[in-house]
């Protein structure tokens, strides 16, 4: 992860759905979304406004470039002042439309890695001086297609690494805590980190704690957690027997838990899955195992 201390920081490292970017520091994820069509869409913003939106989609089959003009020209105002800029990198195009008001908006499309059709808009308020220029080439150069079994996934301050065939089912951003939820087949794969573990835990061993959060989840009303050694289990709940709906509907009856503590960092990972056979545990990377 990059670092983010103010006065060393030249970049945040954003990975989402198989998809590394590197982006300007102050910019961050405000906004996701993934439509039935596989089009991914990351909104952007800084301490002010929106600055970017990102989006990406499996290249279309046949001539797709007509359409996607048509699509790019309904961000457009017909009385913008457009011009090109130059991407310093093959099979990247980019122009700059002027606004009357002083606005300007960067659309910037290209191929990454021979297999996903990339768009990205960039906003410039009427009193943002920066170079679009500059600012292009640092997107398009950061932007990277991840490969191999396992796909990184990183925003904010999290970083969670889940085998590629996994898609994100749900989000959940609040203030001390993360949480990124996973799914394939109908296993699924819960991974939440909290911010500032010495107040939550209070000197409290981690273990205790981790299993009277998970019992209180309300998606895992299935599962009772308890602690044996230092390490989390879990059994079927007595109200339970034969599983609970989410169980039975998901055909997931087997269950994992785990957490981590990195006290350096003062941040506390805990993590659930629900899965059908001891092979899927022993598909995720050995950090849940």
């Amino acid at each position: 992860m990059a670092s983010r201390d103010p006065n060393t920081v030249t970049e945040n490292l954003l990975a989402w759905g198989g998809v590394t970017m590197h982006l300007p520091a102050t910019w961050e994820l405000s906004g996701y979304d993934t439509d039935r069509r596989n089009l991914t869409r990351l909104e952007i913003e800084d301490d002010y406004a929106r600055r970017a939106v990102i989006e990406w989609r499996p290249i279309p089959k046949g001539d797709y470039r007509a359409g996607m003009r048509r699509q790019l020209d309904r961000h457009i105002d017909k009385s913008t002042v457009r011009e090109s800029v130059d991407t310093g990198q093959p099979g990247w195009d980019a122009e700059l439309h002027r606004a009357e008001n002083g606005d300007r908006l960067a659309i910037v499309h290209g191929i990454l890695g021979a297999r996903l059709l990339v768009v990205v808009r960039l906003y410039f308020a009427a009193d943002n001086t920066e170079a679009p220029g500059p600012l292009i080439r640092q997107l398009i150069s950061g932007l990277t297609l991840q490969h191999g079994p396992t796909h990184t996934w990183i925003v904010y301050d999290m970083e969670v690494s889940v085998p590629a065939c996994y898609r994100l089912a749900g989000t959940s951003f609040e203030a001390g805590r993360k949480m990124l939820a996973f799914q394939w087949r109908f296993r699924r794969l819960l991974v939440w980190q909290f911010s500032l573990a010495h107040l939550l835990l209070r000197d409290k061993a981690p273990a205790p704690w981790c299993a009277a959060f998970l019992n209180r989840y309300p998606g895992l009303r299935g599962h009772h957690h308890y602690v044996e050694g230092d390490r989390l289990r879990a059994r079927r709940a007595r109200l339970h027997p034969f599983g609970h709906a989410e169980d039975i509907g998901r055909w997931c009856f087997r269950h994992h838990a785990g957490y981590a503590l990195d006290e350096d960092a003062d941040r506390l990972r805990l993590w659930s899955f629900s899965y059908r056979r001891p092979a899927d545990l022993a598909a995720l990377p050995a950090a849940f195992r």
